[in-house]
């Protein structure tokens, strides 16, 4: 029976450990608009999480953006270590980078606020950006739509 709550004990330590920990990111070079190919450092950050020793948890990432590109990973989720991603963009437009916490099984890991996570991103020379024409279809498509 001692055994069984000294368990019981653990478990709770462990899970309030994680209880007030947030993921939170921001730009190393502490802007959010670049310069086309200019590096983007993103750190990702664990925060309130002084009690968090375990390592059996770890930041899964994935930038996306209007190039097109895809990249994701995945590191371990140190309290005492950000991990940074970089990336670039050669043309204007905008970086999302979304990262969360994950077990060993990849499944996210959450706390009594829900998912750990963060959702962020940066741009190059938005006042840039060029609007499309219309399609050739757009009013008939809506029209559609609606009935």
């Amino acid at each position: 029976m001692a055994a069984v709550a000294a368990f019981c004990m653990g478990a709770t330590a462990f899970a309030d450990a994680w209880d007030t920990v947030r993921l939170r990111g921001r730009t190393l070079e502490d802007k959010v608009f670049y310069a086309p190919d200019e590096k983007m450092s993103f750190e990702l950050k664990l925060t309130d999480a002084g009690q968090v020793t375990n390592r059996e948890y770890f930041i899964k990432w994935t930038r996306t953006g209007d190039d097109g590109k895809r990249e994701e990973g995945q590191a371990p989720a140190f309290a005492d270590s950000p991990l940074v991603v970089e990336t670039t963009l050669s043309t204007p437009g905008f970086v999302r980078i979304y990262a969360k916490i994950v077990g060993k099984d990849g499944k996210p890991h959450k706390n009594r606020y829900g998912t750990i996570d963060f959702d962020g991103g940066a741009g190059v020379q938005p006042e840039k950006l060029q609007g499309v024409p219309e399609p050739a279809d757009f009013d008939a498509f809506w029209a559609k739509q609606k009935a």
